[in-house]
């Protein structure tokens, strides 16, 4: 279910913008990220909850943006979804290891920065927004964030 909640926001969020099309993250980026973050947590928690915690865990990978691979290590442990030997970025495929899912990145700066700026405003709409005492607000984020027919 989070992964369907991500790419249902990813999808509304990027056909949003002028350039989304060409530096929307891969579906295969979300499903191996979530996946891999997901097994480091509760398996009797709710979606909500999972879905907070793969979204902190994903904004900690943003860190990958400022500090060194090194830097990143030392600071939040053995994270490795996500990785930057060398300054390129790398998520391993699971099923070819020799695949990097994050090749494009590497080739285009937008695509990770966006990626990022997206985690923040998922995170905002979809966390955040369960913090309002009043349904109106909610649901008009939640519409903006998932159109109004999928709402």
């Amino acid at each position: 279910r989070v992964i369907q909640i991500l790419k249902c926001h990813r999808n509304n969020y990027y056909a949003s913008l002028k350039d989304g099309d060409e530096i929307k993250p891969i579906s295969a980026i979300i499903n191996v990220a979530v996946a891999q973050i997901a097994k480091q947590y509760n398996p009797d928690c709710t979606v909500f909850e999972l879905l907070s915690y793969v979204l902190s865990e994903l904004a900690i990978y943003g860190e990958h943006k400022r500090i060194t691979e090194k830097d990143f290590t030392q600071r939040y442990g053995n994270r490795t979804v996500f990785s930057r030997p060398a300054g390129k970025w790398y998520i391993e495929n699971p099923a070819n290891p020799e695949d990097n899912l994050a090749d494009q990145w590497n080739n285009d700066d937008r695509i990770p920065n966006k990626f990022f700026q997206w985690i923040e405003i998922v995170q905002r709409d979809l966390i955040s927004s369960l913090e309002q005492k009043d349904n109106k607000p909610f649901r008009a984020i939640l519409e903006s964030s998932f159109g109004s027919a999928n709402v």
